[in-house]
């Protein structure tokens, strides 16, 4: 009797560890998905960061409605930023992005993207946009994604949204890369991709 006690015993103690660390492992998983993923946040206005400095990719605002890095518009002090193209279809079907899918900063440093999207007829005319939404569902941990609701330009056929990029103190240095997805008036286009390279 003794024996079958102690056997007992013995099972239920190894039965409550097992659960034990079930429930640890599962709490270290769901916080490493929590932390692993934040989603691209859609803002009225924007807080400007504290800038000691002026920085090749500060925004200034420029004749017809546009917004344009400071290095654009100063590229005698701040050189230039380099940004891409992409293109969405074919024809007068077509969408086009400009943005700069590379980009480099620091720890606690915020960096501004500017999309500039656009549809262009046979004609060479640009278009008017109804709509565009920009989304992300993987950007990695330690950087934080603010994106403003868009405008046009004083033409009123280029869609400008202004994306802010900002890292943590302790985020640690490395090469990040998320994908940006984009639908415009309805459409699905797919996805854009984005390199962040934290240094030290």
């Amino acid at each position: 009797m003794k024996i079958n006690l102690r056997s007992q015993l013995f099972g239920i103690i190894c039965i409550s560890i097992s659960l034990l660390l079930l429930t640890a492992c599962n709490s270290v998983k769901s916080s490493s998905n929590t932390n692993s993923t934040n989603l691209i946040t859609t803002v009225t206005a924007f807080t400007s960061p504290v800038i000691t400095t002026e920085s090749a990719d500060d925004l200034v605002p420029i004749p017809a409605g546009f917004v344009e890095y400071r290095a654009q518009v100063e590229p005698n002090q701040f050189g230039k930023v380099e940004t891409a193209v992409i293109t969405f279809g074919a024809g007068a079907n077509a969408f086009h992005v400009n943005y700069r899918d590379y980009i480099e900063t620091r720890p606690g440093e915020t960096r501004n993207n500017a999309f500039y999207i656009w549809q262009q007829n046979n004609q060479g005319a640009r278009q008017k946009i109804c709509n565009v939404v920009l989304s992300s569902d993987d950007i990695p941990a330690g950087i934080t994604v603010n994106m403003n609701s868009g405008y046009y330009d004083n033409f009123g056929v280029e869609w400008i949204q202004i994306m802010q990029i900002s890292t943590f103190s302790n985020t640690q240095p490395f090469t990040y890369t998320f994908n940006i997805g984009i639908k415009i008036d309805g459409k699905d286009c797919g996805t854009i991709p984005c390199t962040l390279k934290v240094t030290s």
